[in-house]
């Protein structure tokens, strides 16, 4: 029932989510520079940005850069001491934007997220002791980029509460 409403709600352009989290995954708040820093990528860029209702409780926002020259923007995030970087990359423009994978990358999973996109989850830097993750998910002409050091199950729920503004 909740996901036929879900696709009745996203074919009429609301988003009312209906995905549970348990007390202890409480839906992360954003704060005012995140959400200008949302509402200016999706302005100036005229794209929908990757928005998580999740996010790990020590991840915060720190800033953002559009380089509208490339047709690309970047939302920087602090996790543990770490950066994540979510990159927005518009394909159908005449920009050139090349982003490669660590040659070593291996594909861990393929998911279907909100709105039956597919995000594919590759692990990176497996030299390193801690987990290294970039997943990708192609929609409305764009690539998301999501790339840092968090563990799996941290990404995989920001993935599955992730929706496109």
């Amino acid at each position: 029932v909740f996901k036929a409403w879900d696709g009745l709600m996203g074919n009429l352009g609301f988003r009312m989510p209906t995905n549970f989290v348990g007390e202890e995954e409480l839906i992360s708040s954003k704060n005012k520079e995140e959400i200008e820093a949302i509402e200016a990528i999706s302005e100036k860029m005229e794209i929908p940005v990757i928005d998580f209702e999740y996010k790990p409780k020590d991840m915060k926002f720190q800033r953002y850069e559009i380089m509208e020259d490339n047709f690309e923007s970047t939302l920087f995030y602090e996790y543990k001491d770490k950066i994540f970087t979510v990159t927005i990359i518009k394909m159908d423009q005449e920009g050139v934007t090349y982003y490669a994978l660590d040659k070593e990358a291996v594909l861990r999973e393929t998911i279907i997220i909100d709105q039956e996109l597919e995000a594919k989850i590759w692990e990176t830097n497996l030299d390193l002791e801690e987990e290294t993750y970039v997943a990708e998910i192609e929609s409305s002409g764009c690539r998301y980029i999501c790339n840092g050091m968090l563990p799996l199950d941290e990404l995989k729920k920001m993935l599955k509460f992730a929706y496109f503004l």
